[in-house]
């Protein structure tokens, strides 16, 4: 076998490594970690990045958020059905709930410029726009259940507050994953509502 030949097979068995590596990371890490850009920069733009965003598209709610707990990436059958059947349901903001969801749509949407993310992106959005209360902060789920829970007073616990605060500040800076993902002068639309939860 010449060297040519032999640095051919090199790369071939190479990549099939780093494939399977790949497949391998994405099966072991939790759905947060996928959502925080543990699959490395490159993959949010790939073929199985975007499989995972349209699963994401398929069961974000009417009113534009996603339920917590939910580990999209790795959903059975059954489980996907479940979520696709109650897309009328409430959202939540509770346990990074929405907010991991619109980090990872901006993320597929920076590796591949597909509108379809941007745009779920900007429901999950006003989502928190409508569902922050006069004095600037947001409860666990959303639409309120309206019978005195606990549910539906401002949530400081799981870091609910502060997700969403950082979430609209980098929103704000509109660089990064942030890049263009929001209409118009991303600072206009998002620092009234950063405003109101710093007071």
């Amino acid at each position: 076998m010449n060297v040519k030949n032999t640095l051919l097979l090199c790369l071939i068995t190479w990549l099939g490594v780093s494939l399977s590596v790949q497949a391998a990371d994405l099966s072991s890490l939790s759905w947060g970690q996928v959502c925080s850009g543990q699959m490395g920069a490159a993959w949010y733009g790939s073929a199985e990045s975007q499989a995972v965003a349209d699963i994401v598209l398929s069961v974000q709610k009417a009113n534009g958020g996603w339920m917590k707990n939910d580990q999209l990436h790795q959903l059975s059958a059954s489980a996907l059905a479940t979520l696709q059947a109650d897309r009328g349901g409430r959202s939540c903001l509770d346990n990074s709930a929405t907010t991991m969801e619109m980090r990872f749509l901006a993320k597929v949407y920076q590796g591949c410029n597909i509108e379809k993310y941007r745009t779920a992106f900007g429901k999950g959005l006003q989502l928190i726009f409508t569902a922050e209360k006069a004095n600037g902060g947001w409860s666990q789920y959303w639409p309120l259940s309206g019978n005195g829970s606990y549910h539906d007073y401002i949530t400081f616990n799981d870091n609910l507050m502060t997700n969403v605060m950082k979430l609209l500040r980098d929103i704000q800076s509109n660089t990064g994953d942030f890049k263009d993902i929001v209409d118009g002068r991303p600072a206009n639309s998002v620092r009234p509502r950063s405003t109101k939860a710093w007071r």
